[in-house]
């Protein structure tokens, strides 16, 4: 132990020093405090630094735990998002370009009618049904789709057999595509014969 005094260098259990004598208790006393103090802080040190990492533990966890259930719900979000889209199909997934109606005169031989939907539809099957009215009164009353083909120029060809005594002034078109049921109306002249009309969407 080294003298504060005279800088001797005694040994560790001396409480004097061999040189001027002088008392190595104090001394001691002060290693010792400051060896205990020493240790305490390091202590404590390690305690706040065990802290620090279980709450940096902590926070990863919960942070990767948020991220996990956005993750989880994204599909979810997105499969609805595409679900509200396919409910609110709109009116540009199909279109009616024209629709020809041909009247042949002879009332019990009903209407025959072409719609035009586009080249893209070919080959696949919707649902159609006319309903053809004169002065706002309805002329004939479909209660069912009548299921057809797109042919290879986007027209569907379909006919109501309905008796019709007179030349309608009016048709409503209805069609289903993918479980939706899209209308359309169009004004009609009373006579024989072809006519095209341009569709009008119903909203």
């Amino acid at each position: 132990m080294i003298c504060s005094a005279c800088g001797f260098n005694n040994e560790d259990n001396a409480k004097y020093c061999q040189r001027c004598g002088n008392s190595l208790n104090y001394y001691s006393r002060g290693a010792n405090t400051y060896s205990k103090s020493n240790n305490y802080q390091q202590s404590r040190n390690n305690s706040n630094t065990i802290i620090i990492a279980v709450t940096l533990i902590i926070i990863a966890l919960i942070v990767a735990g948020t991220f996990l259930l956005i993750s989880d719900n994204i599909p979810f979000s997105n499969n609805n998002s595409q679900n509200n889209q396919t409910n609110q199909v709109t009116y540009n997934q199909l279109k009616v370009n024209t629709a020809t109606f041909y009247l042949d005169g002879n009332p019990n031989t009903g209407i025959k009618t072409t719609i035009n939907v586009g080249r893209e539809h070919a080959g696949e099957t919707m649902g159609v049904m006319t309903t053809f009215s004169r002065d706002g009164v309805n002329m004939n009353n479909p209660s069912e789709y009548g299921q057809c083909v797109v042919d290879d120029e986007g027209d569907i060809v379909f006919t109501d057999y309905t008796p019709i005594p007179k030349y309608p002034d009016y048709c409503l078109i209805e069609i289903t595509y993918n479980n939706h049921i899209f209308k359309w109306e169009c004004d009609m002249g009373k006579y024989k014969g072809y006519q095209t009309s341009v569709p009008r969407v119903i909203s």
